[in-house]
């Protein structure tokens, strides 16, 4: 079996027309209780529950708080995201424990409505028509295929709050040697969440640069700080076809938040028919795409 992805698709949003409620309250998975000073929300989770899964959380930056998401409604001209904190503890939480449960279980129904701490991916869409794909390195998924950028929206000090689209133009830095004003002004089109993976949503950029993808990757491999992440740096055809069929050849190796980024930029290139006639044929590989309609989640 390839996997699920929860998909929202949205028209291309620019940062000014997306609007960010957020609660200063915290949602945690986690066998260690909490005890800084953000109020807690309460989602009916048992403790001795999570005291019985097995699977040992590594400790990754245990201070840091990570945005989560609430809930994400779209209409023609705006984008409204409802958001609260996670840490980053219960983002790792949630890639280990999630596949502990049965798929009808309450408590995973439960954990997948409340605990979602967003990543961010960046489609970068070259000049000679390519948009970029990594092959992880040693990271979480090692050898799985990503878009590049990608990374989480974090801080390590609650009050000071970790802007999305801020977040998503550091990974390029980071990840790419790309600075803002290398690349046009970039737009959210999308939100997936892999649930039979990753676990967490990612927010899906879309922006254009005026450089072949043989530039970008020699930008990204010699000035990129943490280059190191990726295995292997490649492009795919944005051509309809050619997205299409790099999914279905490569399944096994494809991250469903990729996929589902691939899925929102053929959305946003050739519209709901592209994207039905995509489903369909994903659905022959093992991928199925549950579309959700202007809302996340569903």
């Amino acid at each position: 079996m390839a996997g699920i992805i929860d998909l929202l698709l949205t028209p291309r949003t620019e940062e000014e027309a997306v609007v960010i409620n957020h609660t200063n309250e915290l949602v945690v998975l986690d066998k260690i209780p909490y005890d800084g000073d953000l109020p807690l929300k309460e989602y009916d989770l048992s403790r001795n529950f999570v005291e019985c899964l097995r699977t040992e959380v590594p400790a990754p930056r245990a201070n840091t708080y990570v945005l989560n998401i609430v809930k994400v409604e779209a209409t023609e001209s705006r984008v409204t995201l409802s958001t609260n904190y996670s840490t980053m503890r219960s983002q790792f939480a949630l890639r280990r424990w999630i596949p502990e449960l049965s798929l009808d279980s309450p408590e995973r129904a439960l954990i997948l409505q409340y605990v979602l701490p967003i990543g961010g991916t960046m489609i970068i869409e070259s000049i000679d028509k390519k948009i970029l794909i990594e092959e992880r390195g040693q990271v979480e998924v090692p050898g799985k295929y990503m878009l590049a950028p990608a990374g989480g929206c974090e801080t390590r000090n609650w009050k000071v709050f970790p802007e999305p689209f801020r977040s998503i133009k550091g990974e390029a830095w980071e990840e790419t040697g790309l600075l803002p004003g290398d690349y046009s002004p970039i737009g959210l089109i999308g939100v997936a969440r892999d649930v039979t993976d990753g676990f967490n949503p990612t927010l899906l950029y879309h922006t254009t640069i005026q450089l072949p993808l043989e530039e970008i990757i020699a930008k990204a491999e010699s000035l990129a700080p943490e280059a190191g992440e990726h295995q292997r740096l490649m492009g795919v055809d944005v051509e309809s076809s050619e997205l299409l069929h790099f999914c279905t050849k490569n399944t096994p190796q494809m991250i469903g938040n990729g996929l589902g980024g691939i899925i929102a930029f053929g959305n946003y290139k050739y519209g709901e028919s592209w994207v039905h006639d995509a489903t369909r044929t994903l659905e022959k590989y093992g991928w199925e795409i549950k579309n959700n309609n202007r809302k996340f989640p569903a």
